[in-house]
């Protein structure tokens, strides 16, 4: 039986100015080239500290977060005496008085509409930049679109709560397949299968040291797909495992290594693309210390290692693997040459810093900012985007397309609010629900399109899986 991956890191002292690789003295300072062997990084072992990504911030308790809407619920429901169902499904929508979250409102101290009404009222949205102008109202939809059922409520699980190590980066729930919804808790990658849901969640990678009774580093990130599981955390490590996409523990192939030993080392991000030159699947790894980093997944080696102008928060690749986008602590984003690095083009929309983007089979691109905007591209032309979609109050912080082609997007804030985009029929479709967000994903099940949505809250959070059947009329669906 295979154990998870835990990965025997240590973590660098604060006062320690020097670390040791092969017996050399390094300076923190100097970017590290990838180190596969874990062992030849060598250390002081200290409590974890909060480390810096573009502010400063509270590191919070294991199943904490700190939000960026400045609102919380609290344990146990908090001062609204919210309780929650263990699961949501038809029959329980019909049988109780709950919402599609699992939310018991007649046993709440306050109505869904009052408290909707709270969190719009009370809801700040993070920022690092000045408005342009704060007087200009918020754009209006594109025109032509109109709102329409394209999404049906199908599940929510409440007792597997994704966690969330840094407000800013929400790329922490990664559908794969229909059997194998991946979400970070803790410090571990967790396993859950919606056709076993009474069945425990698998520890699929674990980034607590090996031997410790520390807290150990939090996921930062999460990317899955059929093959491969990847994360990366707090001190420039990484960690991926080739799955087997079975729910008992058997064995499979754990890799982990370190990005970086700088000091601004975070994983902002890491996405799975495929390489040209190889066909074992990349990863591709945007880290705080101004670096574009991809990984060979069957050798653990580094392809290739790009400066950025800026520290990137998000990347993704072309259908071709040709090209990169990325969007970091700037309100341009870049498109690179995935090979070279080098710039080819800019995209200059956002006025705030850009946290996430897609690109989808049909060669349109996404970008997503705490402007509250996401834009969308058409690589044919880079010098301004074909819509800019409003966000319902805050910041933009995951993007993924879904549907034939990539015809869906998927916009998700930092709390409360997921809208979905379906760009050949022009409608779009608002999902409400309370919490922070921390991750979204399309995933396609026998015949049907499913958007699985992960709320980071003790007291209403859980996993929510919604269905459009993309081969019949939807206009009879209903949330």
């Amino acid at each position: 039986m295979a154990l998870p991956v835990r990965v025997p890191f240590s973590v660098p002292d604060a006062d320690v100015s020097l670390m040791e690789i092969d017996g050399s003295p390094y300076d923190e300072d100097v970017e590290m080239d990838l180190v596969p062997d874990l062992t030849v990084l060598r250390a002081t072992e200290a409590t974890l500290q909060p480390v810096e990504h573009n502010v400063d911030f509270e590191y919070i308790g294991p199943d904490g977060v700190m939000e960026d809407s400045g609102f919380e619920f609290g344990g146990e429901g908090g001062m609204w005496g919210l309780q929650k169902v263990k699961a949501v499904d038809a029959d329980v929508l019909r049988a109780r008085d709950v919402d599609y979250q699992g939310i018991w409102w007649a046993h709440a101290l306050i109505s869904r509409e009052s408290l909707r009404k709270t969190r719009l009222m009370t809801h700040q949205n993070y920022t690092n930049c000045p408005p342009p102008d704060p007087l200009l109202d918020p754009p209006d939809i594109p025109p032509g679109y109109s709102e329409s059922n394209i999404f049906a409520h199908r599940s929510t699980t409440t007792t597997r709560v994704p966690t969330i190590a840094h407000f800013q980066l929400r790329h922490l729930l990664s559908p794969a397949t229909s059997t194998a919804v991946y979400h970070a808790k803790g410090t571990q990658i967790l396993r859950y299968n919606p056709h076993n849901p009474a069945a425990a969640c698998r520890v699929v990678i674990d980034l607590l040291p090996a031997e410790s009774t520390r807290i150990g580093t939090r996921p930062t990130t999460l990317a899955a797909d059929a093959a491969v599981v990847a994360t990366a955390g707090f001190y420039g490590e990484y960690a991926y495992t080739v799955e087997n996409n079975s729910d008992e523990d058997v064995d499979q192939k754990d890799f982990t290594g370190f990005l970086t030993g700088s000091a601004h080392g975070i994983g902002n991000h890491v996405h799975i693309s495929r390489s040209r030159s190889s066909e074992s699947p990349t990863l591709v790894y945007a880290s705080n210390d101004s670096s574009i980093r991809t990984i060979d997944t069957a050798q653990n080696v580094c392809l290739s290692a790009h400066s950025t102008p800026w520290r990137p928060n998000t990347s993704s690749t072309s259908p071709d693997a040709r090209l990169r986008l990325v969007g970091g602590d700037s309100c341009d984003a870049v498109i690179i040459d995935a090979e070279s690095g080098g710039i080819i083009a800019n995209l200059k929309a956002h006025t705030d810093w850009i946290f996430t983007s897609a690109w989808s089979p049909s060669w349109y691109l996404a970008t997503g900012s705490q402007d509250t905007t996401a834009r969308l591209w058409d690589a044919r032309n880079f010098s301004a985007p074909v819509a800019t979609l409003p966000a319902q109050c805050g910041s933009v912080r995951t993007l993924d397309f879904g549907g034939a082609n990539g015809t869906l997007l998927a916009v998700a804030e930092s709390a409360d609010f997921v809208t979905v985009w379906d760009t050949s029929k022009e409608r779009m479709q608002v999902i409400d629900f309370f919490g922070e967000v921390a991750g979204i994903g399309f995933v396609e099940s026998q015949g049907s399109e499913r958007l699985w949505i992960g709320v980071s809250d003790e007291s209403v959070g859980g996993l929510m899986e919604y269905e459009a059947d993309l081969h019949r009329d939807l206009a009879d669906l209903v949330i």
